[in-house]
């Protein structure tokens, strides 16, 4: 995969500071593994974390999750506009990149939970939450849309 960012092809400002910010993404969470060793699975499974060990913070872990969703959802409209003949393959790059980085974060978070019953439970939770509103929306949904057949038939 080309790095985009050194190819010293003449992309628009906007172009190189979107792949700035997916590599700043990239660069937080691989030296995740390198501030948290824990997060590491060859250091875990030789046995050289020491226990008690230090997980990425509450704060920090939703700060990235909202990061990469806002880079996420801005990357939907930068594509839009982006234009194949001028920027050949540069589509493949953003996407693959992007997703190589929520990836990576995914894995993470899936440790951080795993090591930490506390925050899995507080997950599960909102998990639970979220699921009963769906349900509850999706329910007068329904009924809404009983009304309104009734009322159709009706007419």
């Amino acid at each position: 995969m080309a790095n985009y960012t050194s190819t010293g092809t003449a992309y628009s400002g906007s172009v190189h500071k979107f792949i700035n910010k997916i590599n700043r993404l990239s660069e937080i969470v691989w030296h995740m593994s390198y501030d948290f060793p824990v997060l590491d699975r060859a250091q875990r499974e030789m046995g050289l974390v020491i226990f008690p060990f230090n997980l990425p913070s509450r704060d920090s872990m939703q700060a990235l999750d909202e990061d990469l969703s806002e880079v996420s959802s801005e990357m939907e409209i930068f594509l839009s506009h982006l234009s194949d003949e001028e920027n050949p393959g540069l589509r493949d790059y953003l996407v693959q990149k992007l997703e190589l980085v929520e990836s990576a974060f995914d894995r993470i978070h899936m440790v951080v939970l795993k090591l930490d019953p506390v925050r899995l439970d507080e997950t599960l939770n909102e998990l639970g939450e979220a699921d009963d509103c769906l349900s509850t929306s999706l329910e007068s949904l329904l009924r809404s849309e009983d009304r309104v057949y009734y009322l159709w038939w009706v007419m």
